[in-house]
């Protein structure tokens, strides 16, 4: 369980050992206003900030309550297709304090 220190934002550096495709995203949070409802990608930017979050991401996706981890959410292969590096920022959730966050699953596949 990741959870957010005092304010609803949370922000994720994933580096990859080779290049990837991302194909979808799964995000299980808990069942109640913690639950994340936005998610903002960012490829290749492996110096990523939160400073830099609030501008114009490579993808936005609304979230719905997924405590079980049903829901895929299909991402833009145009700017996630030849990955070495994925920020993922959660700017807010359902209206508490704090955000909390499961699991992240990625789909997609090792291109080399």
């Amino acid at each position: 369980v990741v959870e957010s220190d005092d304010e609803q934002e949370l922000l994720f550096s994933i580096p990859f050992n080779g290049v990837v495709k991302i194909t979808g995203l799964c995000v299980i949070g808990e069942n109640g206003p913690s639950h994340p409802n936005t998610v903002k990608l960012w490829s290749n930017l492996p110096e990523f900030r939160f400073d830099n979050a609030h501008g114009k991401a490579h993808q936005e996706i609304s979230l719905t309550y997924d405590p079980s981890g049903t829901l895929a959410y299909q991402v833009n292969p145009s700017h996630l297709s030849r990955v070495t590096h994925l920020s993922l920022y959660f700017p807010s959730n359902f209206g508490d304090e704090t955000t909390r966050i499961y699991y992240i699953g990625l789909r997609g596949e090792y291109l080399g």
